[in-house]
């Protein structure tokens, strides 16, 4: 997979990291394989696995990708936005967290 560079922009505070943004490749320029980006907040424990999970999560697979494992699109095709992106909300305890599609998507 081709993914070119990474950012992440993150405030630890009061027993919380919020994420203000956490992105892989570039998914504006239609160049990465992947690329994503993830927005939240995460409630810190003692132990790293009981963090707490509240985050957005946005996917971009290239055309490439998506021929070459077929399958992608209807597992993930629930989660799919009107833009073709997929979007997922990512919550609960970090050792178990509850991944499921966005409000708005499945388009």
């Amino acid at each position: 997979l081709l993914i070119r560079g990474g950012e992440i922009r993150a405030k630890v505070m009061g027993g919380k990291a919020r994420i203000e943004s956490l992105k892989l490749g570039k998914m504006a320029e239609n160049v990465d394989d992947l690329s994503g980006q993830v927005t939240g907040e995460v409630g810190l424990a003692r132990s790293l696995d009981s963090s707490q999970l509240n985050l957005k999560i946005q996917l971009k697979l290239s055309e490439q990708v998506t021929k070459a494992l077929f399958l992608i699109d209807a597992l993930l095709g629930p989660a799919k936005t009107s833009s073709g992106t997929y979007s997922f909300d990512l919550q609960g305890p970090a050792f178990a967290p509850n991944l499921v599609p966005s409000a708005g998507a499945g388009g």
